[in-house]
């Protein structure tokens, strides 16, 4: 793996007899919680403190958190662009202490027309 700490998602999305507006967000979260387990329910949940949330550009965004016990740093960045043909839709940016995100909306036809 030439970049092992660098990773992608693409998704498809056909829409099919609909025609309007279509808006995708996503966010980096930095108050995820253990809570799912039911017997570590009582033990301490929260293990990422916050250290800096920014937006790197108008489409980009940065969260950097530290492990509370150990102070080991993680640092995480997206960027989301939506592509329809040749035409490229750049996410706008939104950001809080925990939480940075970007959403994106762009005009979406049918291939097989609208109703």
């Amino acid at each position: 793996m030439h970049q092992p700490h660098v990773c992608a998602l693409q998704t498809t999305i056909v829409p099919e007899d609909w025609s309007g507006r279509l808006e995708l967000r996503s966010a980096l979260d930095g108050a995820v919680r253990n809570t799912l387990v039911e017997r570590y329910r009582d033990l301490a949940n929260d293990h990422l403190q916050p250290v800096q949330t920014a937006e790197l550009s108008s489409d980009s965004v940065l969260l950097v958190v530290q492990t509370n016990q150990s102070r080991i740093p993680v640092a995480m960045a997206a960027r989301n662009t939506v592509w329809s043909g040749t035409n490229a839709w750049r996410a706008g940016t939104a950001s809080s202490r925990v939480v940075v995100g970007s959403v994106t909306t762009s005009p979406w036809t049918s291939r097989r027309g609208a109703r």
